[in-house]
């Protein structure tokens, strides 16, 4: 059987993907990886919607990226995606994303899913539910292979409180893991007092947050390194976060120019 691992899909950003100098919203830049992520699955016969008929589902464990640079509002974002095989309960896959305006490259991902049985979210092996797709032959690079656990945040600063609302809630009647980022790179804008850019992170995805639920987030930051754990009310640790930063000068060119 051959398998076609290549997919790609482009994505023009709108008004509303667009932030801060017309740079694209980290929200955006995750919704599309998982788009693509699930359009590719699609494909491959291992989408959302085959899964449900089997009481399967995907979910995203983990997630590295590195942005060299943030395309503005107009331009037109291509993701190319490819999977690079099974690690225990682990299916991986990569992420390129291009500015079509310049043609640079803008940015790699790696990310590791887990199969879930939908009644109880229990993992299931991927190579035992999908035999043919554990023969993929791919040579190409797994842009950040040491996407382990992180350690234990030791928290500094003030926390930040969430409570989870109807919109952050996804296909899998949990909030979407878009939203862990944001509030990550949230809480280090608020103990920074100033607008950040990410230029790298990983984020671990630990535990499923439900409508009404709460979230505290609590971290460090030192020099442009950060650390960001969320914390649910219960104790549970849903997220942990990691990378390095810059000052979001585009938010500073428009403070001055509103004084």
């Amino acid at each position: 059987m051959d398998i076609d691992n290549n997919y790609q899909e482009d994505y023009r950003i709108r008004l509303n993907e667009a932030g801060p100098g017309g740079r694209l919203r980290l929200h955006a830049l995750f919704d599309y990886i998982q788009d693509i992520a699930s359009l590719h699955a699609t494909t491959l016969g291992i989408g959302l919607p085959v899964l449900a008929e089997r009481g399967l589902t995907w979910v995203l464990s983990r997630v590295a990226f590195r942005m060299d640079d943030y395309p503005l509002y107009g331009d037109t974002v291509r993701v190319c995606t490819y999977t690079r095989g099974f690690e225990r309960l682990f299916a991986l896959r990569q992420f390129e994303l291009y500015s079509l305006q310049s043609g640079r490259r803008l940015g790699v991902a790696s990310s590791k899913w887990l199969l879930l049985r939908s009644d109880k979210f229990r993992p299931v092996a991927p190579a035992t539910a999908f035999p043919l797709l554990a023969d993929i032959k791919e040579q190409r690079p797994i842009f950040f292979p040491e996407l382990d656990k992180l350690p234990d945040c030791p928290t500094v600063g003030q926390p930040q409180e969430h409570r989870i609302g109807q919109f952050q809630i996804d296909w899998n009647m949990h909030v979407n893991n878009s939203y862990y980022a944001v509030y990550a790179r949230d809480w280090l804008a608020a103990q920074l007092g100033h607008s950040v850019r990410l230029l790298d992170m990983q984020i671990n995805f630990n535990a499923a947050l439900l409508f009404g639920d709460t979230l505290r987030c609590l971290g460090e930051a030192d020099g442009q390194q950060f650390r960001v754990d969320g914390v649910a009310a219960d104790g549970r640790n849903v997220f942990q976060a990691a990378g390095h930063f810059e000052m979001d000068e585009d938010v500073a060119a428009g403070q001055m120019a509103h004084e």
